[in-house]
């Protein structure tokens, strides 16, 4: 018969076997903490990350739902709406003035020369047909030269806003010259359109 031949365990001294035991749970401690609590943790991590982002959304998404309240949607049509009502009647009120007559126009630009202390020196106008939004007008474009004071050139193009015509100044050129000093002599290049 064989012998039994003792355990190799059973030849350990009690402060090895101490030692095996204690190593043997270090061991396992270390091997659970890298292969599974770790692990746990940076999932758990990724996890609480990811439910802030969700979060951070969610208080977004509220924030712009309480800016754009059916109230605040509400005064903002209304002001658009007054907006566009303003804008009509500007349409209007430019329309209109459209349709004053072009020898009305040139005879209120002499008084307004006089009324400014300015001479009126040359008048010559040019015609044409243009088309503008839909509709078709006359494009009436009007030389003048103007002798004044400079003051009263200012005066002058200032006084044209009272003009009951939508206008524009294409060219203003002043020019003093020995025989016009101390004034000078104004040319303006006017383009207005009527209906």
């Amino acid at each position: 018969m064989k012998s039994l031949e003792p355990n190799w365990l059973d030849k350990l001294t009690r402060r090895e076997f101490a030692f095996l035991v204690i190593t043997m749970l270090v061991v396992i401690g270390v091997g659970y903490y890298q292969f599974e609590f770790s692990p746990l943790m940076k999932k758990r991590e990724r996890l609480a990350t990811k439910t802030q982002e969700v979060q951070n959304n969610l208080e977004s998404f509220k924030l712009v739902l309480n800016r754009s309240s059916a109230q605040k949607l509400t005064r903002e049509i209304q002001r658009t709406e007054v907006e566009i009502k303003s804008l009509r009647h500007e349409i209007s009120d430019i329309k209109s003035s459209m349709t004053e007559n072009v020898e009305d126009i040139v005879q209120a630009l002499g008084r307004q020369a006089r009324t400014n202390r300015a001479e009126m020196l040359r008048f010559n106008s040019h015609e044409s047909r243009v088309e503008f939004k839909g509709g078709n007008f006359r494009a009436v474009t009007l030389t003048l030269a103007i002798k004044s004071h400079y003051r009263g050139v200012g005066r002058f193009v200032k006084s044209l806003e009272s003009i009951p015509a939508v206008l524009s100044i294409k060219e203003l050129r002043i020019l003093r010259t020995r025989e016009t000093h101390p004034l000078v002599e104004s040319e303006l290049i006017i383009q207005l359109l009527v209906s």
